[in-house]
């Protein structure tokens, strides 16, 4: 039996069309503000993440430095060996660093440790495509230049600024005065050593990366979240306040 169709049905018909797109209206809306809160949530995550796997990375690093003094009569690694730390014959930083020197003594076995994730994200195409040979291609040594941690080159990687001679020696342990406040390595745009700050005018390369935060180790083997650590540990009115947490005294 046909059903009788009635003079209002396309008005129904129409009234219905125009509620669904109403509804569909609506729902976009609803979809629209729920990304809207939910990207800086998960923009904070991600950001918490990575941090949290840099540190892992850092308190690996420690490992691996405390396993090298136990070896070699408590002495930390050279930073390098070029010659403008008074190495003869000095060699380039492309053939051997610290990371090298990890490598060859098997105290590191993965090169992911030295790759923190929220550096290999902001910095350059060329370092990112360095970053990525230096976990692909271990064996290759100037890759090492650009691990993400720098080292405490010129007072616990070398003498140069302690006031030790000869220069090119690194320090031993029971030279750090004061180990828990002592940096050892810490966030870098991919550079393997950290410069020593000078007053007012030239801060370390200590990058900010974590949020206007960076990790940092030290000597005792702890890792923390500093904020804005280029400004707040390595700025002082003077060079010894400047460096207070780089010098091993």
């Amino acid at each position: 039996m046909k059903r009788k169709k009635y003079k209002d049905d396309g008005y129904i018909a129409g009234i219905c069309r125009i509620f669904t797109i109403i509804e569909l209206l609506v729902v976009i809306s609803i979809i629209v503000i729920l990304v809207s809160i939910l990207l800086p949530a998960l923009g904070k995550a991600k950001a918490v993440a990575y941090r949290t796997s840099c540190a892992g990375n850092l308190k690996n690093v420690s490992w691996a430095m405390l396993e090298y003094t136990t070896d070699n009569n408590s002495s930390f690694i050279p930073v390098s060996y070029l010659a403008g730390l008074g190495w003869e014959p000095g060699v380039l930083e492309g053939v051997w660093t610290w990371g090298v020197g990890f490598r060859d003594g098997l105290y590191v076995k993965n090169n992911k440790i030295y790759v923190c994730p929220a550096v290999q994200k902001q910095t350059t195409e060329t370092r990112k495509g360095y970053l990525s040979d230096l976990i692909k291609y271990p064996n290759i040594n100037s890759r090492y230049q650009y691990v993400c941690y720098g080292y405490n080159m010129y007072y616990i990687g070398s003498s140069v600024s302690a006031g030790t001679l000869p220069d090119y020696l690194p320090a031993k342990i029971n030279q750090i005065a004061k180990p828990s406040e002592t940096i050892l390595s810490a966030d870098t745009d991919a550079v393997y050593r950290l410069g020593v700050p000078t007053v007012s005018s030239s801060y370390s390369n200590i990058l900010d990366v974590h949020s206007d935060s960076a990790n940092v180790l030290w000597v005792d083997g702890h890792v923390n979240s500093r904020k804005q650590a280029r400004y707040n540990l390595c700025w002082g009115p003077n060079n010894a306040t400047a460096r207070q947490y780089f010098d091993r005294n």
